[in-house]
């Protein structure tokens, strides 16, 4: 099946406050509530590492940064933009809670399989 692949990252978070288990918990807090103003849960994966900017200068220890990376479902959600929708209200109010750091969000075009456990 043909579906969209979207990872956010969120740069420069402070790696003493947060991990990705804090990361995950926030996101899940956060998918729950849209999933109830509008019946889309977003689910995602977290994933942290280091970015690799001229700004780190070698020095990427204080810093990390994590990207959640979640694929619609094109069985259990048709709409496209429904799901962009609610995808973006996510990611809005997780960047609220974690201090608006710098963001960015990639979207792809995947052949997408899946199989059911048997």
């Amino acid at each position: 099946m043909i579906t969209e692949r979207y990872a956010t990252s969120f740069f420069g978070l402070d790696a003493e406050y947060y991990t990705a288990e804090a990361i995950a918990n926030i996101w899940e807090v956060t998918a729950d509530k849209i999933y109830e103003e509008s019946n889309i849960y977003v689910s995602g994966s977290i994933y942290a590492g280091h970015s690799v900017t001229p700004e780190t200068q070698g020095d990427i220890s204080g810093s990390v940064m994590f990207s959640v990376i979640s694929t619609r479902s094109p069985v259990e959600i048709e709409s496209e933009a429904e799901y962009w929708n609610a995808y973006k209200e996510v990611t809005e109010q997780v960047r609220g809670r974690l201090g608006n750091p710098y963001m960015t969000i990639t979207k792809e075009t995947i052949d997408f399989f899946y199989f059911r456990k048997v």
